[in-house]
């Protein structure tokens, strides 16, 4: 049970699902991207943020009963935050250990080719 009594239920679940396929797709840009600078990182801060609005936005719609009040119940357990937060730092390790992987693997000096002089 939620907050207000409401039932937490698979739709809660779904909903922070995608908010965590959101996050990843946003950290996962973030790190492909060749030069971050500030408006690459206010393009991936307003794609999160758009999860919360439109979140919200959906709290309020009536005619969606099973999202209704959802937004304060899901966002005021602890579990919800830890989740996302385990997601992030999971997809920047792994994320990191590809990168350092590819450098050992593929090391740019092993691709030189040497000139015959």
């Amino acid at each position: 049970m939620g907050i207000h009594g409401q039932k937490i239920e698979l739709w809660a679940a779904g909903n922070l699902t995608y908010g965590g396929s959101i996050f990843v797709a946003n950290i996962v840009l973030l790190y492909k991207f060749n030069n971050i600078d500030g408006w690459n990182i206010l393009t991936i801060l307003s794609g999160i943020i758009a999860f919360f609005i439109a979140s919200y936005v959906e709290n309020g719609i009536k005619s969606i009963p099973y999202l209704w009040l959802v937004f304060p119940n899901l966002f005021s357990e602890g579990i919800a935050w830890i989740a996302l937060l385990f997601i992030v730092g999971l997809m920047s390790v792994l994320e990191l250990a590809h990168r350092a992987c590819h450098h050992l693997i593929y090391n740019d000096s092993d691709l030189e080719v040497e000139s015959i002089d």
